[in-house]
């Protein structure tokens, strides 16, 4: 049996390279048997270059992800099926790894509007062009809601900004924001990095200063003074699929151009985000009510209820506060629910639609493509690993 050998270069110390990773070899003990090179550990630093270079060994396939322009080119030079993640520009011919950094802005921007935020902001890194598609799906569907995104602009200067500078100007951008702002940071350790600024300078967070980073890393969400929100991306599944077509570019076949996309998944709702930003006490309270009774069946009545008015009052009053109506939110928190049970677990759709409140699976089925164009066994399909 032939062991085919492949060439791993992906940084593993953020949750994006483990989860890429956990595909990948989800992927090859179900179809190898394969032989992965890695980079030596940390403390094996002189031995890391010699991996990167190393000709004398020869592998069959190499997925990389990488900024350094010069190891790029050592790997095309290669002249083996290369797969890459590249930060920067490459060129057109090699399959690639991509995030659709939009959807995920959009997603992000859907979170904080159903809170209540009306007041938000963008963090970002300059000179990345993920960074800035992220912010630019973001401000697209929140200005499809008329509402506008103040963007943070790193100060214009010769060097890049140390981390002291880096925050001090955060600091100043925080300050300048009206509150309660819900700030989109463009990844996980941004994330961090936006708590840590807005509680230097005394804001309450979350609730005058709400953070949603990306890629839903656990040791950095955690690892924030308040534990972060993340839009979770399907960056597994991305893993999985590249070694995939790895494999049948080991067999002869042309991907040149191919790209392999993660999309984004759903929101991990954490400490930075649990709040709603309504001056409204009574939609508040109803707010607070859906979120805590699902998954039970719960309907408009039941939350009417909880307002103590009439329902035509508490419509108006819900949609003025929220953008959308006591129904709209319902099904919108069941959806999340559903969305997590279809990736996270093998339940039947008879079951998720039992355990989030949905009548029946035709039902739930019905909702679940008018919100997002597709089955939730074709959801199932395209995002679990």
């Amino acid at each position: 049996m032939t062991i085919l050998r492949v060439k791993l270069l992906i940084e593993t110390s953020r949750g994006y390279g483990q989860s890429l990773l956990r595909g990948i070899s989800k992927y090859a003990r179900a179809n190898g048997p394969w032989s992965f090179i890695q980079e030596p550990a940390f403390y094996l630093k002189p031995d890391r270059a010699e991996v990167r270079a190393d000709r004398r060994r020869p592998v069959d396939g190499i997925i990389a992800h990488t900024d350094d322009a010069g190891l790029m080119k050592q790997l095309i030079a290669e002249n083996v099926p290369l797969i890459m993640k590249g930060i920067g520009e490459l060129p057109s011919e090699i399959p690639t790894i991509q995030s659709n950094d939009r959807a995920i802005g959009k997603i992000a921007a859907e979170h904080l509007l159903s809170l209540g935020f009306r007041n938000l902001g963008f963090c970002g890194y300059a000179n990345m062009y993920w960074s800035d598609d992220r912010g630019k799906g973001f401000t697209e569907h929140a200005q499809s809601e008329s509402i506008d995104v103040d963007w943070f602009q790193e100060p214009r200067r010769k060097r890049r900004l140390n981390v002291e500078q880096r925050e001090a100007a955060i600091e100043r951008w925080l300050k300048s924001l009206r509150s309660p702002a819900g700030i989109l940071a463009c990844n996980d350790d941004c994330g961090q990095e936006v708590i840590r600024c807005a509680l230097n300078r005394g804001f309450a967070v979350p609730d005058q200063i709400a953070v949603v980073g990306v890629d839903n890393d656990e040791m950095v969400c955690d690892l924030a003074e308040f534990p972060l929100s993340s839009i979770a991306v399907a960056n597994e599944k991305a893993g999985y699929r590249a070694a995939e077509l790895l494999h049948r570019m080991m067999r002869g076949e042309d991907a040149s151009g191919q790209q392999i996309i993660s999309q984004p998944l759903y929101t991990i709702q954490r400490l930075s985000t649990d709040t709603f930003a309504v001056q409204d006490l009574a939609v508040r309270r109803a707010l607070y009510f859906i979120r805590d009774q699902l998954p039970k069946q719960i309907s408009v009545h039941d939350v009417v209820g909880q307002m103590s008015m009439s329902r035509r009052m508490a419509e108006i009053r819900f949609r003025k506060s929220t953008g959308s109506t006591i129904n709209d939110q319902i099904v919108r928190e069941r959806l999340r629910l559903v969305k997590e049970m279809l990736v996270e677990t093998a339940y039947p759709i008879e079951m998720v639609a039992q355990r989030t409140g949905f009548s029946s699976a035709a039902f739930l089925g019905l909702k679940f493509k008018q919100a997002t164009g597709q089955t939730p066994t074709a959801y199932r399909k395209q995002h679990a690993a």
